[in-house]
């Protein structure tokens, strides 16, 4: 018997292995597709696509694959389009509508995908209309780029996107996605991951990094990719800035802590008033989330009681544990009930001197405050509070410019001015995209121009009225970029009533959303503004 030489032998055993590789990487894919293995982990549905996001019925329409339901929207659309008008709408959260639309959610309206279908259909009797929603929470550009890519060989008529808020880290290299779309690789990490006792599990928002040129380049190149598919294909574009929650207080990370835990001192044990009961919403779910989300949105009166409830029992919220105390001292300070317990918990979140400014702008003295802040090391949240001394002041302008920057260097998952700059600059270079300022439109509505709690329901996302109205400039860039298609704004109150949206204020819309989410919970750990 001849002895195969040792280059022939490599060879044989490099095609063996790869043979091995090949076959198993196929088995675990069929696995996962069948339900009986899972292999991607949370913050990777949010990074990459790894897997077809539609596929046929075998009826004659395309439907979102389970893995895709685990990051957007539930959708069926036919495959021959014929005369429909088909829409896809990409991007983030904002984009998605949460918090009244989220994944594996129906469709109960109250984002600007709902709205263009129901403006759309009543403007074009007779006419299919397909508004699919790709968007999905969390999701930075680098995926919106490659849903784009499946998107566009689904016959698009118009695409719409709305991507920018989570923008924290350099797009995955060609290496590392092909690598992510390999089921038997996804499942060596997973077992990799799980086997590390030691590391925290990793949060599924993208990281707000501190800003660097690359990670805008990468959102500029990505940006750039989708445009230039568009012209290849001559698929017309809406490319939205996004609105800016200027006035935003509350402490959002995107993924990361800010400063360091410290051991926090109990609130005092102060009933609430009897005006103040318990919300609805929290028969079933503890008082955490509602009073985030109502210090959020200003509400601080009804906030106050829920938040102090959630420290006494100790109930965990990722991301937000360190600075709970924060927002019952903040709250308590807004409500002129501040105490020495608010001032100290401020002095340990913020260090001594943005404790002290911030107290002197809570009791009126408003250049005693901006001396303090401007020698204050911590630059991103100084500015922050030099911008709502600039407001407490009238002084609109400067307030402007001020609480910008802090957004510049502190997004808190908000979109930075820089990057909605780059959105209008890509626009106005690509000749098949229409820009559509909503950053623009939200300050036309907000009052002094600055957008708060008017629109938001939290850091990013909107109340229901807030993403009617930015349907609103949409609705008209359509008929200019689809000749023959009427686009006209509703009644946007009726069609709220229509689709049993909350009718009332902050706290009943995060109330009734709350409950919504209780009652069908998202296949994620719930996280503030979710």
């Amino acid at each position: 018997m001849r002895r195969l030489s040792t280059l022939r032998l490599i060879g044989f055993s490099a095609v063996v292995l790869t043979a091995v590789v090949l076959v198993g990487n196929l088995l675990v894919e069929r696995l996962e597709r069948g339900g009986l293995v899972e292999t991607s982990l949370p913050g990777d549905r949010v990074q990459f696509v790894e897997e077809r996001l539609f596929a046929p019925d075998g009826k004659g329409s395309w439907h979102t694959t389970p893995y895709a339901e685990e990051s957007l929207i539930r959708s069926r659309f036919a495959q021959d389009k014929d005369e429909a008008l088909r829409v896809f709408v990409l991007g983030g959260s904002f984009a998605m509508g949460s918090p009244y639309l989220l994944q594996r959610y129906p469709d109960r309206g109250g984002g600007i995908p709902s709205f263009l279908r129901r403006a759309l259909e009543q403007a074009n009797p007779g006419r299919t209309i397909e508004v699919i929603n790709v968007a999905a929470g969390a999701q930075n550009a680098a995926r919106v780029r490659s849903i784009a890519e499946q998107v566009f060989t689904l016959s698009p008529d118009l695409l719409v996107i709305a991507s920018c808020n989570n923008e924290g880290e350099l797009p995955p290299g060609a290496l590392r996605r092909f690598m992510n779309e390999q089921g038997g690789y996804r499942l060596l990490k997973r077992i990799v991951q799980a086997g590390a006792s030691s590391a925290a599990s990793p949060s599924w928002y993208t990281p707000q990094d501190p800003d660097t040129q690359q990670v805008r380049q990468g959102f500029r190149d990505n940006i750039r990719a989708v445009l230039a598919q568009a012209e290849a294909r001559q698929v017309p574009v809406l490319l939205a800035t996004l609105p800016v929650n200027l006035r935003y207080q509350g402490f959002d990370t995107g993924g990361h802590l800010i400063g360091d835990e410290v051991a926090m001192p109990l609130p005092p044990d102060v009933a609430p008033p009897d005006a103040l009961p318990r919300l609805p919403s929290l028969t079933d779910q503890p008082a955490c989330t509602t009073g985030v989300l109502l210090f959020e949105a200003q509400a601080h009166e009804a906030a106050l009681p829920l938040l102090r409830d959630c420290i006494r029992e100790g109930v965990s919220m990722p991301r937000l544990d360190h600075v709970l105390h924060a927002h019952v001292a903040l709250a308590e300070y807004e409500l002129g009930r501040a105490t020495d317990w608010s001032r100290q918990v401020l002095e340990q979140t913020f260090g001594p001197c943005l404790a002290q400014g911030m107290a002197l702008r809570y009791a009126g003295d408003l250049d005693g405050a901006a001396e303090q802040l401007s020698s204050c090391d911590d630059v991103a949240e100084a500015t922050r509070q030099l911008g709502l001394v600039a407001l407490a002041r009238r002084d609109l302008a400067a307030a402007d410019a001020l609480l910008a920057q802090a957004v510049e260097l502190e997004p808190h998952n908000r979109c930075r001015p820089s990057f909605n700059q780059i959105l209008r600059e890509e626009a106005a270079r690509s000749p098949v995209t229409t820009l559509v300022d909503l950053e623009s439109h939200a300050r036309s509505l907000s009052p002094d121009g600055l957008p708060g709690p008017e629109l938001y329901v939290d850091y990013c996302h909107m109340n229901w009225r807030g993403y009617a109205a930015m349907t609103g400039p949409f609705l008209q860039a359509i008929p200019r970029v689809l000749p023959g298609v009427v686009a006209e704004p509703l009644d946007w109150e009726a069609e709220g009533r229509r689709m049993g949206l909350p009718p009332g204020d902050a706290v009943e819309q995060i109330r009734v959303t709350n409950d919504w989410v209780r009652a069908d919970p998202m296949p994620y750990p719930q996280l503030p503004g979710w």
